[in-house]
């Protein structure tokens, strides 16, 4: 009896450390994570390319990739040439696992997965959703330069993508849901930069970068459900843009005056105290800024 404990013992632990040294290695990522089989809808249909969009997401897609990082929705990898990222969702967030799937369960437990599984299709059709309003309304905002959604469009490219441990895969790209971005520096190393030089009327200007970013959001009826500015934020050429597009939604009243103060007065309250800590004289500043759209109220 010791001997099969023990046995078990080791077996469990031995388990353990294969699924860490994989997730050490992969970060997760693996060809069945980023794979789909959700069905096409009109509604993720995109307008044909211009010639130079054309060009651009040939020449993009004509390079190799190399896992970058991964967020809450997506694995992110970089162009060999680090002017573009590639993003894939995490598909298997918003599915069952196939051993849960193939156990013969009781019904009450079947119609909780079954009620499960229609929330998190509806997560990931609303995701697909903000990746259209993105490439379709937002491009200048998110800096989006294709999306592909619905898998029979015909899209002939194979990618060569190499994951955290290097080795390589060959995708027919026409298979996967996937994003295409320019690449953009993270806004809070783009702040820390500028006021490490003592460059305040840029970090001044950063700043107000936000405020017409949004605005211009707002007033096409668009809004993103997401506070967490400086983790999502991305800067090209001291312009902040959106690199998270996975929380866009769509809503009209966001055009009013009163509206987009009061959103803008939410959306900005973890940068407020983010900039009081780092920052103190920028907060001051930025607290200034806010005023004006508490007036507005």
């Amino acid at each position: 009896m010791k001997r099969l404990i023990y046995g078990l013992v080791f077996c469990a632990l031995l388990a353990w450390c294969i699924k860490i040294s994989y997730f050490a290695l992969t970060a997760g990522f693996s060809v069945a994570n980023i794979s789909s089989d959700h069905s096409d809808r009109p509604q993720w249909d995109i307008e044909p390319l211009t010639s130079i969009e054309a060009e651009e997401v040939e020449s993009a897609l004509a390079q190799e990739y190399s896992y970058l990082g991964k967020g809450h929705q997506a694995y992110v990898f970089e162009s060999k040439d680090k002017r573009y990222v590639l993003k894939f969702l995490k598909f298997q967030k918003y599915r069952h696992h196939p051993i849960v799937a193939a156990l013969p369960l009781p019904e009450f437990i079947f119609k909780i997965l079954q009620k499960q599984k229609i929330h998190k299709e509806e997560k990931r059709d609303a995701l697909f959703t903000s990746w259209k309003i993105a490439f379709s309304k937002l491009k200048d905002q998110t800096q989006v330069v294709f999306i592909h959604i619905n898998r029979t469009e015909p899209f002939d490219k194979i990618l060569t993508l190499y994951n955290k441990a290097g080795y390589a895969y060959q995708l027919d790209l026409s298979q996967y849901a996937f994003l295409l971005q320019r690449k953009a520096d993270l806004f809070d190393e783009t702040l820390k930069r500028q006021m490490d030089s003592g460059n305040l009327t840029e970090a001044k200007a950063l700043l107000e970068g936000l405020f017409t970013l949004y605005q211009s959001e707002y007033q096409q009826g668009i809004f993103e459900e997401d506070r967490y500015i400086v983790r999502n934020t991305g800067v090209i050429g001291n312009k902040p843009i959106q690199i998270d597009t996975g929380r866009l939604r769509e809503d009209d009243t966001f055009k009013g005056p009163k509206k987009q103060a009061k959103e803008i007065l939410w959306k900005t309250t973890l940068l407020k105290e983010w900039l009081e800590l780092h920052y103190p004289e920028l907060a001051s500043y930025f607290k200034g800024r806010l005023h004006e759209f508490e007036q507005i109220q």
